[in-house]
C-alpha cells in the first residue's frame, strides 16, 4: 500500500460516517480526542478543517487542522489531530503520511510554521515528531498538553514567553457573555460580564518588584480562600492594583497546573456572576443554555 496515492479528503455530510469509523487502540482513548469529538467541535468552529487520510482507496487515517487567528503576529497554524486507524498501526503509516500531510497544510495556509501539542505520556508521538523537526516551545495548550513546534526555513529568533498559556484567552471568552476590552491606564487585558471584570491579564513592567517582567492574571477569589491559596500555591501572589482579600495573581511561568488555572478562572466567574442582579443572570443563561459551563458550574 505504501506505493498507493496518498490524499486527504474534506469530511462531508456524504463521508461522515467513514471518518466515524475510524478510531484508535483503546489504550490511546486519552491521548487523542476521537473522530467524533473533532467533527463535532468542527462543526461549531468554522475554522477547522477535518480530513479523512487515504491511501489510493482505503482511509487509513483522520486528522483536523486550522488557523486560529488571534494568535501570534499573523495568526497559528495547528494540526489539530492526527491519528491512524487502529487496523492499519505498527505499519509506519504514521511518519509516511505526516510529511504529505504538513506538505498539504503548509500549502492551504502558505504558512512558514505548524503547531500541534502532544501529552507529557505520549512518548511514541514525542518520538515521532521530533524526528520529523518538530521541537517544544514551553507553552501548554488548553488540556494541559506541551506544545511543539515545527518551521519550514528559518527559525526566528527566540523571544522570551510571557504567556505559556495562548488558550486562556480563549477559555475565558467562551463562558457566558464574556467579553474583553484594553484598559489602557493599567496596560490590561480585562475579561467582563455585563461590564463586570472578573479576570485581568498583564505584563508589568520590568521595574515591578514582584512581577517585573512576568505575565500574570489576575482573578476574584474567596476571600476565605485567598490566602489558603498564596499559601499552597507559590504562583499565586497577592493580587496587582485590586483588593488583596478578595483578588489573587496566577503568574503564568510555565510551571502553573492548567487544572488548576481552569478552576480558578470559572471559580473567578462565578463569584461576579453572583453579583450581578437576577434578570441579568436568566438573561445570561437564555443566550446560551447549551454552553457546557452550566454543567460545571454545578460542580464548582
Amino acid at each position: 500500500m505504501k506505493n498507493l496515492k496518498i490524499s486527504f479528503v474534506p469530511v462531508t455530510n456524504k463521508n461522515r460516517e467513514i471518518a466515524l469509523s475510524l478510531t484508535t487502540l483503546d489504550s490511546q482513548k486519552n491521548l487523542c480526542e476521537s473522530a467524533f469529538d473533532c467533527l463535532a467541535e468542527a462543526d461549531q468552529l468554522a475554522l477547522w478543517r477535518p480530513v479523512i487520510i487515504y491511501m489510493g482507496d482505503t482511509a487509513v487515517g483522520f486528522a483536523m487542522y486550522g488557523v486560529w487567528a488571534d494568535e501570534g503576529v499573523s495568526g497559528r497554524v495547528w494540526l489539530d489531530r492526527f491519528f491512524i486507524h487502529k487496523d492499519f498501526q505498527g505499519l509506519g503509516y504514521a511518519r509516511l503520511l505526516l510529511t504529505p500531510l504538513m506538505a498539504h497544510i503548509t500549502s492551504e495556509y502558505s504558512c512558514n510554521e505548524i503547531y500541534l501539542s502532544v501529552f507529557d505520556n505520549n512518548p511514541q508521538a514525542i518520538s515521532l515528531y521530533k524526528k520529523l523537526g518538530f521541537s517544544f516551545n514551553g507553552e501548554f495548550d488548553f488540556g494541559g498538553e506541551k506544545v511543539m513546534v515545527k518551521y519550514f526555513g528559518a527559525v526566528p529568533a527566540t523571544t522570551p514567553l510571557l504567556n505559556n498559556y495562548p488558550w486562556i484567552e480563549k477559555f475565558m471568552l467562551a463562558l457566558p457573555s464574556a467579553t474583553t476590552d484594553f484598559k489602557i491606564e493599567w496596560h490590561w487585558d480585562r475579561f467582563l460580564i455585563k461590564g463586570k471584570m472578573f479576570a485581568g491579564l498583564t505584563t508589568p513592567h520590568i521595574r515591578h518588584k514582584e512581577f517585573g517582567g512576568l505575565t500574570i492574571l489576575t482573578l476574584k477569589c474567596d476571600s476565605d480562600m485567598a490566602e489558603f491559596l498564596q499559601q499552597k500555591h507559590d504562583f499565586i501572589k497577592p493580587a496587582l492594583f485590586m483588593d488583596q482579600k478578595t483578588w489573587v495573581s496566577v503568574i503564568l511561568s510555565g510551571d502553573t497546573p492548567v487544572d488548576v488555572m481552569k478552576t480558578l478562572i470559572m471559580q473567578s466567574y462565578v463569584l461576579v456572576l453572583s453579583k450581578l442582579t437576577r434578570e441579568a443572570q436568566m438573561e445570561i443563561k437564555e443566550k446560551s443554555p447549551d454552553s457546557p459551563f452550566w454543567t460545571a458550574f454545578e460542580d464548582l
